[in-house]
């Protein structure tokens, strides 16, 4: 299938960029700068009680985004929303991982990753101890195993942590590195794990809308083996019988608590302080002090929602980056119900992934050298996304954000030095109240041979993806 991809250019501006770092199977995918910190065991909030979270305010069209959720019991689930007909065919996937590197395209606004400077870490002119000149580790033959991942038997996130990570592409069982990609640590945190309606899923397929270029596949469908991970900071409908995980329309804006942790902490290993400059800041990507966030992008969010995230969804793993493999990539697509609302607003849901690397360590999901937000996003729902608020977008069908607004694919990049172990994390958090879901649906993680550079932010921008 052709595939092409378009930047967003800095400033969060509508040029479309060619992109800076190819990947290793044709598919283009968003730089994000990568990371570098000290493996950190997660642990997850002793108690499940909701102790109360900040009133948002009150939307336009009359719905109540801020009426604080009271409940604090997890078992206690509200009635399901009745289901629309889904489509047929819901198991499309895109399983390429061709391990031959596209070569970058050069332009006058970015740096290419790779160089002919024989000083630097370049994977076509670097050479191993056992003779090895070209990066042949990136699995040539994935072979995905998340078919038989079934989300009705997910129901102990602490031990099954491993069989959910399957979704994303990693944890597979395998003969060698060429066909599948080995984790260690497994770790997902959830406390609402109830069957009907909990923040996480483990689906085939979201809403009911085609793919405009495969009519015979669900637009937000598996992009490696037949499913992906979802994290809402609401709660989200099990998947039916064909897998697909559908939402009554408009309901996400009255999608509310979701019983997950909401102590004023980002989870470990992840931190809001700077950590660019030994950690002083100013300096994004460069110096980085191997705790903190060296993209320093998080800071200025998280102290403008008062430092209150809530409805707290995460998982990490630890992996060992392949010989002479110098980056990963993975690809996900952000909704939120907050848009367009609550832009340049203290209520500003945030999806944060964090790479530790001996590169960097920090956030590695920006546009503009901030996270990814509401805010950091309005452009890229408005102008290569989808608007349903604006403007009729038939692609948010069945997804609960009708009215409201989501990105469509795209993708991140991240630098890593070969040989070493990383530990690599994703979150979703609603800062400042627990109204109004938002949704990240996370895929395809996989090894590329170039990283991106990561005292270069604007070569590390998440891009789009177009199939």
């Amino acid at each position: 299938m052709h595939r092409t991809n378009r930047r967003l250019a800095l400033l969060c501006t509508t040029a479309l960029l060619a992109s800076a770092c190819g990947g290793d199977d044709g598919q283009s995918t968003g730089a994000t700068t990568a990371g570098m910190t000290t493996a950190t065991s997660t642990t997850a909030p002793t108690s499940t009680t909701d102790t109360g979270t900040t009133a948002g305010p009150t939307d336009s069209d009359g719905s109540t985004m801020g009426s604080t959720d009271t409940s604090t019991d997890a078992t206690t689930d509200p009635t399901d929303a009745t289901d629309p007909t889904d489509p047929s065919e819901t198991t499309g996937s895109d399983s390429d991982s061709d391990a031959t590197t596209d070569e970058p395209t050069t332009d006058s606004t970015t740096v290419e990753p790779t160089t002919t400077d024989t000083t630097t870490d370049d994977p076509t002119t670097t050479t191993d101890p056992t003779g090895q000149d070209e990066c042949t580790a990136v699995p040539e033959k994935l072979i995905p195993c998340d078919a038989a991942v079934d989300d009705a038997q997910l129901n102990d996130p602490d031990d099954q942590a491993g069989d959910i990570l399957k979704a994303i592409g990693v944890g597979c069982p395998g003969n060698g590195p060429d066909t599948f990609i080995d984790i260690d640590n497994p770790k997902f945190v959830s406390f609402n794990n109830q069957q009907s309606k909990r923040p996480w899923r483990v689906a085939k397929g979201f809403g009911t809308a085609p793919s405009v270029m495969d009519p015979n596949k669900l637009l937000f469908s598996a992009r490696e083996g037949e499913k992906f991970l979802m994290l809402s900071t609401g709660r989200l409908n099990a998947p039916n019988a064909d897998g697909v995980v559908i939402e009554a329309a408009n309901s996400q804006k009255n999608n509310h608590e979701n019983f997950n942790a909401d102590d004023d902490a980002l989870p470990p290993p992840m931190s809001q302080a700077y950590g660019s400059n030994n950690g002083m800041g100013g300096d994004p990507g460069n110096n980085c002090d191997g705790v903190n966030d060296c993209s320093d992008s998080l800071l200025e969010n998280w102290n403008k929602g008062d430092g209150d995230p809530n409805d707290k969804t995460w998982f990490s793993f630890d992996v060992t980056v392949p010989p002479l493999v110098y980056g990963f990539e993975f690809d996900f697509v952000f909704f939120s119900a907050e848009w367009p609302l609550f832009v340049n607003e203290d209520f500003n849901d945030m999806f944060i992934a964090w790479s530790t690397s001996e590169v960097y360590t920090g956030n590695i999901t920006f546009i503009d050298g901030k996270p990814l937000t509401v805010t950091s996003l309005d452009n890229a729902i408005k102008n290569i996304g989808y608007d349903g608020y604006n403007d009729k977008a038939p692609e948010l069908a069945g997804t609960g954000f009708e009215d409201r607004g989501a990105t469509g694919w795209f993708g991140a990049q991240a630098a890593v030095n070969p040989d070493e172990t990383i530990t690599v994390a994703f979150a979703i958090v609603d800062m400042g109240d627990a109204n109004l879901a938002t949704v990240a649906i996370i895929d395809n993680w996989r090894w590329s041979c170039e990283g991106c550079i990561p005292s270069e932010i604007d070569n590390c921008e998440v891009e789009q993806i177009i199939e």
